[in-house]
This record gives structure tokens, sequence and C-alpha cells, in this order.
């Protein structure tokens, strides 16, 4: 069996491997989330859609923290989620969305509505549906050209993007 130079150093001393105090890190591992202390300083952690699907990850918030996220396979962040109470600095780090370039869709029927849903679904893409029958998609070139094609008023802006993974369909 080949070792490597670590491995070969490790066994010729007859040692087990040990990380040193530099190897540990020295900021939270955030597991599950937490619930907000109404007495605690809120600090936003701004997030895009995608960045709130990846929950294995470093982040540094806007003062400088750093925490760690392992939270489970699976989890989605949504704005307001606390991550971690800060006990000794009595900060609460809470994620936010973070402004995007988005396309809201202004379907004229029903009919049309659905029409446009179907085709977004088809591609796989997030849509975020709203009460007003507006329906709010990431900005994608192609996506807009599509929206064109079918005749839907749309407008361009930018703002928080609050549709779900792409794997989690809402129609």
């Amino acid at each position: 069996m080949k070792y490597s130079g670590l491995a070969k150093s490790i066994l010729a001393r007859g040692q087990k491997e040990t990380p040193s105090s530099e190897d540990t890190p020295n900021f939270p591992i955030v597991t599950s989330l937490s619930v907000k202390n109404p007495e605690f300083e809120t600090v936003e952690i701004p997030m895009t859609a995608l960045e709130r699907s990846r929950v294995r990850r470093k982040v540094i918030s806007s003062d400088g923290f750093i925490l760690a996220l392992a939270l489970p396979t699976g989890t989605v962040l949504m704005p307001r989620n606390v991550l971690y109470c800060n006990a000794q600095t009595r900060k609460n780090y809470v994620v936010s969305a973070r402004a995007e370039d988005m396309l809201i869709a202004k379907p004229r029927n029903p009919n049309q509505a659905l029409k446009i849903a179907h085709a977004i679904g088809n591609l796989h893409r997030d849509i975020d549906i709203q009460d007003n029958g507006n329906l709010h998609l990431l900005y994608e070139p192609h996506l807009e050209l599509l929206l064109l094609r079918m005749q839907c008023p749309l407008e361009r802006s930018s703002g928080a993007f609050l549709g779900k993974p792409s794997w989690e369909h809402t129609i």
C-alpha cells in the first residue's frame, strides 16, 4: 500500500493525525435555524435566491462576523430566517433578500398566465406568482425573448426575488 508523505511520517511516529489549533475554526457552525432574540440588534445577511439554497458554505456579515453554514440538505433559507444569535455581541444574524435583476410579466388574462407559467416551468426556472397576477422571474435574455414572442406585457426591474428553487414548482 502506498502512503503520502504526511501519512508516512504519522505511521513512522506511531501517532494519530490530530488537527492543530490553527485548523480548528474559530467561528460558529450553524446546523439549525435560531429563534430571534427581540432584545438583540439585527444584522442582515443579504443573499440572492440561489445563495439561499446553498446551505453548506461560509458567509460573512456586513460587520465582518463569519458563520459556517452546515444546514441539512434540502434546506432553503427565506428572508427573516435567523441564522445565529450571538449573546456576546447581542446581535441576531438574519437572512435578507438581495436585490436581483428580474422580469415582471403582466399577463393580460388567466389563460395567458397559464401559458407563460407552463413555458417557464418547462425550462425549470424559478417563478414567483404575485397576488395581483404578475409573475416575477430572474432575468435571463432568452426568457425575455420568450415572453415577448408570447406577446406578454413585461418590465425589467430590480428587487428581491422570492421564488422557489428550480426543483420546487409553484404551479
